[in-house]
């Protein structure tokens, strides 16, 4: 489902969407880590990962994330490593699950409609 990168209410476009995944499997998600580089993101997955996959939920986290994105906490640094890493959708594998370990600016991070594409 492509999205629009404004920053209306994109949740209305899910019901549009087809999820693809035969049910009593276990669907394996591809993970991308974002970080700031002053921490050690291995620790915090791990614990994360055992969290999730400890509740017998049709998904789980991988022992390793697809992609680990090392970035800052300033907004041009910050949003050019999502864009660069998020840019071009046509390579991403289904079923990215990101998690962003950086400080957010607000509730809402307006540098993931990049990933909304």
């Amino acid at each position: 489902v492509k999205v629009s990168a404004d920053r209306g209410n994109w949740t209305v476009q899910l019901s549009k969407a087809r999820f693809t995944c035969e049910p009593n499997q276990v669907v394996k998600l591809n993970v991308v880590v974002v970080h700031n580089k002053l921490i050690d993101w291995s620790e915090i997955y791990g614990k994360v990962k055992s969290l999730v996959n400890s509740h017998n939920a049709t998904y789980r986290l991988p022992d390793t994330p697809y992609k680990v994105v090392k970035t800052e906490n300033d907004q041009d640094r910050h949003w050019g490593a999502v864009e660069q890493n998020f840019g071009n959708s046509k390579n991403l594998p289904a079923n990215i699950f990101v998690i962003d370990m950086t400080k957010p600016r607000a509730a809402t991070d307006p540098s993931y409609s990049v990933v909304k594409k």
